[in-house]
């Protein structure tokens, strides 16, 4: 056998009352319907989303055009990523484009498909009436 891997467990004629390597003491197993984590997470403790947001809001002072001015890293991460799509950096400008599109009401979502040609509307439509000849289906008509 190699090593580091566990010799399999099997109960040929193993007496049920016997405690060994797989057979924990009863006292010592897990009891349906109890919590692993009964005190739940510590109080205090925050999650990546709050640590995250609360970084985004710091301000930092930066200088832009001989000015000193504060600004939030957010806005600075922004800043950066559109200017790194305006100097031909292809992955920020289309990860720009992409949160531009994401976040402009009223816009085509990016996910939305485009409208079928006629070819491709007539290709479909006489798929889904063999399907339904094949399946039984009734048709939509």
């Amino acid at each position: 056998m190699a090593k580091g891997t566990k010799k399999p467990v099997s109960d040929h004629g193993a007496d049920k009352s016997k405690i060994g390597y797989g057979r924990p003491p009863a006292e010592h197993q897990f009891k349906p319907g109890v919590s692993g984590n009964p005190k739940g997470r510590a109080p205090g403790s925050r999650s990546f989303i709050a640590d995250l947001e609360e970084e985004l809001r710091e301000r930092v002072q930066v200088s832009e055009n001989g000015k000193k001015t504060l600004v939030t890293k957010q806005r600075l991460l922004t800043k950066s990523m559109v200017n790194k799509g305006i100097k031909g950096d292809t992955r920020a400008a289309k990860l720009t484009i992409d949160q531009i599109a994401r976040h402009t009401p009223g816009q085509q979502d990016a996910s939305d498909p485009a409208p079928l040609s006629e070819t491709d509307d007539a290709i479909l439509r006489g798929f889904v009436e063999r399907l339904g000849r094949d399946y039984g289906l009734p048709d939509d008509d």
